[in-house]
């Protein structure tokens, strides 16, 4: 899975490193949001950095809202693990 919820009240989620360089998810009003990992790779599995329509989401978190609005949720992935960010494998 891409992300999961973060509890049943909340309409917070957190991403995890896509298995998949992109995807598009059509949902049913049509709104689309293409997935992208350009460097996804066997060895690259660690997300360097994260944005949604060209802003950077700064962690792991993403709202529901953001992801049924559609556009671009765009990984950069790296094979080591950035220790100093919230972003984290």
């Amino acid at each position: 899975r891409l992300e999961y919820p973060l509890g049943e009240r909340t309409q917070t989620s957190c991403h995890r490193s896509p298995l998949f360089r992109r995807a598009t998810l059509t949902f049913e009003d049509g709104r689309r949001l293409a997935i992208e990992a350009p460097g996804n790779s066997p060895s690259a599995v660690y997300i360097r950095s994260a944005s949604l329509n060209g802003r950077s989401l700064g962690g792991n978190f993403l709202d529901h809202n953001a992801i049924t609005s559609g556009g671009t949720l765009r990984f950069e992935m790296s094979d080591t693990p950035d220790t100093q960010s919230k972003t984290l494998k």
